[in-house]
């Protein structure tokens, strides 16, 4: 059984994109979100609780540079335009925290794909059809769409880890 919840901070506030280390940035805020709840659960958290929190965050590499979500549909078209050019990342941070015992366990994966030559009418549809959901993905990353995957070439470090929780890391870090 779970339970979602919304952590109440700005992530913008969090870490420097400018120097390119995508990892300490989304450690960072994985952290950040996991201690806002944390704080919200507070009076309702005692030595019996036995819920982990997980909290995560993740980014897109490319060319050195973090790519967090789009600001608008047009730079959305620009990144994923781009993918056809160079390979892109994913660096992804899981933070759990035991509310019984304030026990915290914090781990980052990353994972790169590679992509064929995408064509522009296909993008140009893909952002007609789902722009606002790839507005909502770091880098207008969606490797599960219909309209993608045909241009995956390769993919290393896992599909999960790319499209945003690496079930492997998380297998780790609950050990």
């Amino acid at each position: 059984h779970f339970e979602v919840l919304t952590p109440d901070i700005d992530e913008k506030a969090i870490g420097s994109r400018a120097e390119g280390d995508a990892e300490a940035l989304v450690r960072l805020i994985a952290a950040a979100k996991a201690d806002a709840l944390v704080a919200r659960l507070a009076e309702s958290i005692d030595s019996t609780d036995n819920r982990i929190l997980l909290s995560g965050d993740q980014v897109v590499t490319y060319d050195g540079a973090i790519r967090e979500k789009p600001i608008d549909l047009s730079e959305c078209y620009e990144f994923i335009q781009s993918y056809s050019r160079k390979p892109c990342a994913t660096v992804g941070a899981i933070c759990l925290h035991s509310l019984a015992s304030g026990k915290r366990v914090l781990g980052v994966h990353q994972a790169s794909v590679h992509f064929k030559q995408i064509p522009e009418a296909i993008i140009d549809q893909l952002i007609q059809r789902d722009g606002s959901t790839l507005m909502e993905c770091a880098g207008g990353l969606m490797i599960e769409h219909d309209l993608i995957q045909p241009y995956i070439q390769d993919i290393q470090g896992g599909i999960d880890s790319i499209m945003g929780l690496c079930t492997h890391l998380l297998v780790d870090l609950l050990n």
